[in-house]
């Protein structure tokens, strides 16, 4: 099937998901290109292209603003337009005046102890959360899914010579807690359950319930807050997709429309003649 057809279907099936079958896709021009979207009344700013190594050390900023479509980290579509970190399992990312949490041990710098260590158990979780569901996922992923650096890989847990490079560190790591999330979002959203009774599948909580250290209460406020919440109530980032870009995942673009992420297609092949060659993207 072509990608034009592909992505026709995944537009057909999110709007019959969400009533909205007589609806057609809103079409946009801006720089001599066309594009288009099923979900979105307006067309946003067309973020700037970046290289991969860009986001191994971006920063709040850079996760929480519009990008192309990105194969090696799918998930950073799913990052909320505003995080918040007032659940009991977040809060502890709040960070106050850095005189509240620096500290000095013989001469280095450090993050407090107790912070520390509950960043880093909540780091640990989640990545085992995320890994024990993407390994069920229902989708045959044409995904790197790669990781982005983890949070304790920009030095939360380590000692610094002077307070800025603590400072730094800290923030470094704070941020690169966005995308964590995002991760667990996306293989919520991908999760089919493993074979059981067919007129009751188990949900991803009873899944996770199963295994040792996993608390049902932790994994339920986890469900209320942005990470397992596919709402109009969190509005998440979205992306766009080049189409020309040998961009082959459909079957994930299906999931993303049909749970309403803000998507918007470079359409430039979508109006290319047969045999004519799409315009530049």
């Amino acid at each position: 099937m072509s990608p034009v057809n592909q992505v026709s279907q995944a537009l057909s099936y999110s709007n019959l998901s969400l009533n909205l079958s007589q609806q057609s896709p809103i079409i946009f021009l801006a720089a001599n290109i066309v594009y288009t979207s099923s979900n979105q009344p307006f067309l946003p700013s067309i973020p700037p292209r970046k290289p991969l190594t860009y986001w191994e050390n971006a920063v709040n900023q850079s996760y929480t603003q519009l990008h192309w479509f990105l194969p090696q980290y799918p998930h950073l579509v799913l990052i909320p337009q505003d995080p918040l970190y007032k659940s009991l399992i977040l809060n502890r990312l709040f960070l106050d005046h850095s005189s509240k949490w620096l500290v000095n041990v013989l001469g280095s710098w450090k993050l407090d102890q107790d912070i520390a260590y509950s960043w880093h158990q909540l780091e640990m979780a989640l990545v085992v959360i995320q890994k024990q569901l993407v390994s069920h996922s229902g989708i045959a992923l044409d995904l790197e899914l790669s990781t982005l650096p983890l949070p304790h890989i920009q030095g939360y847990l380590k000692s610094h010579p002077n307070q800025h490079n603590t400072i730094k560190a800290t923030f470094h790591s704070h941020d690169a807690f966005l995308s964590l999330p995002a991760s667990v979002s996306l293989a919520i959203l991908l999760f089919q359950p493993p074979p059981t009774d067919p007129l009751s599948p188990i949900s991803w909580m009873d899944f996770l319930s199963a295994f040792d250290g996993i608390d049902r209460p932790w994994l339920e406020e986890l469900a209320g807050m942005f990470v397992g919440q596919f709402t109009p109530h969190w509005s998440h980032i979205g992306c766009f997709i080049d189409l020309q870009d040998q961009f082959s995942s459909f079957e994930v673009l299906t999931k993303f429309l049909h749970v309403n992420v803000p998507i918007g297609l470079d359409g430039a092949c979508l109006v290319s003649s047969p045999g004519q060659q799409a315009g530049p993207s």
